[in-house]
């Protein structure tokens, strides 16, 4: 049975980011740059189990207060991720997290700006939301791995796309 998960994973291009990888597009990425967190936005498009939040905000520990990181992370951070069952297991982690790091409850502080999408659809129905840095690690979909609906989606709202063959990542 684990070959048969890891084969459904790879299909649906799940590979889970190592740390060391997460916190080097964490570094890369500009958003530690900045020297208030109060005007910036951020988007992690795939969460899957949030490495990339958790090393984001270890991060931040070392440059801004919890008050800022807590109120940056519950209004200007948004996530997004296809699977539920990642947004459970994730929602889990982040729990002891934030316990931990932070001193904080996550379930007397309110809540993410969390949606279980795909990112690419998701895209499309927030036109408004635009964001000044994408952190992540997108899934990697062969085009014979699309489903039917997903090929004529993507050629439907995507110009590069509208002919040919095309991944997803």
């Amino acid at each position: 049975e684990p070959a048969k998960a890891a084969n459904t994973e790879n299909k649906n291009g799940i590979i889970y980011t190592p740390e060391d990888i997460a916190l080097k597009v964490i570094n890369e990425s500009g958003v530690l740059s900045e020297a208030s967190l109060k005007k910036i936005t951020v988007l992690e498009p795939s969460i899957g189990h949030g490495v990339f939040v958790f090393a984001l905000l270890l991060e931040l520990k070392k440059k801004f207060s919890t008050s800022e990181i807590m109120d940056f992370l519950f209004h200007r951070f948004t996530c997004v991720e296809l699977n539920s069952k990642s947004i459970k297991g994730f929602l889990k982690i982040l729990e002891a997290f934030l316990e931990k790091e932070f001193g904080i409850d996550l379930a007397n502080s309110g809540s993410m700006n969390l949606y279980t999408s795909d990112f690419l659809a998701f895209s499309m129905e927030k036109e408004s939301n635009t964001y000044d840095y994408c952190v992540g690690n997108p899934p990697y979909i062969r085009f014979q791995d699309l489903s039917e609906d997903q090929r004529i989606f993507i050629k439907t709202n995507f110009n590069s796309c509208k002919s040919g063959n095309f991944d997803i990542f």
